[in-house]
């Protein structure tokens, strides 16, 4: 096997050119556990969590699991690395004395330079597709904004009027709330949103409860007319660019168009 074939496996992985995308899903996933809290095991992936900042400046951080298969003798060796999360990776194939360190110097450069610099990248391209203003045609005084924030992953949404009537501040206490990909085609793509109390926090002592379960597993959790009250879809237009935003719980027909 060369480089480049090395390079089209890994690509034709992170694409689902050779299985369906629900199968790919499902092999990119850990196997069993090990203990170390950062190291999984697949079939056959050697996984590792890394903490990334989820921006340059910040210091709040989430997991990335990079699905690497690594392998050699003597002084021959070769590692492929991929990032589902950023549809990027890499192969390395090399000969040398010192053999495998040769590629696990290379596999602390991705983590270091190149893993951070995809996720740059990631958000400037997320908040030049998504972020921006919204606006509901025939319905006064009725937007949508939408922003990718410094300290917080996912897309936020700084704010949501209909018809006069601040959404996010109905409750007794202001919330924060971003939206998360769930699937993308070329001109439909679909979000959740994961919701949380502004100022409210999970105590470090607690075993069981912990602040990605209270995110994570209300997902879809509440449901009106077999709607999930979370899922915001988007139209896509030919470059990728959200042209309008649609919240199906809302029953309104009309889509909230993006106008900034």
């Amino acid at each position: 096997m060369s480089i480049g074939d090395m390079a089209r496996l890994g690509t034709s992985i992170l694409r689902s050119e050779l299985l369906p995308p629900r199968t790919t899903r499902e092999w990119l996933k850990p196997g069993a556990l090990t203990g170390e809290p950062s190291e999984a095991v697949g079939k056959p992936w050697e996984i590792t969590r890394m903490n990334l900042p989820v921006s340059a400046s910040s210091n709040v951080t989430r997991l990335v699991d990079l699905y690497t298969k690594s392998g050699g003798i003597g002084a021959y060796s070769s590692v492929l690395v991929l990032s589902p999360d950023h549809s990027f990776g890499i192969a390395v194939l090399s000969a040398s004395q010192t053999g495998s360190p040769s590629t696990i110097i290379l596999q602390e450069a991705l983590a270091d330079i190149w893993i951070p610099a995809a996720e740059f990248m990631a958000r400037e391209q997320a908040a030049r597709n998504f972020a921006g203003r919204y606006v509901l045609d025939g319905t006064p005084n009725s937007t949508v904004n939408l922003a990718v924030r410094p300290d917080r992953s996912g897309i936020g949404v700084a704010s949501f009027v209909y018809n006069s009537t601040d959404v996010l501040g109905l409750g007794s206490a202001s919330v924060a709330v971003d939206l998360y990909l769930m699937q993308q085609t070329k001109t439909r793509a679909a979000f959740r949103t994961s919701t949380q109390t502004a100022g409210r926090s999970m105590p470090r002592s607690l075993t069981f409860i912990k602040s990605c379960i209270d995110i994570w597993a209300t997902l879809d959790g509440t449901r009106y007319g077999n709607v999930g009250k979370d899922e915001v879809l988007f139209d896509l237009d030919s470059s990728g660019k959200a042209t309008c935003l649609e919240v199906p719980i809302t029953r309104i027909k009309n889509c909230w168009k993006r106008v900034q």
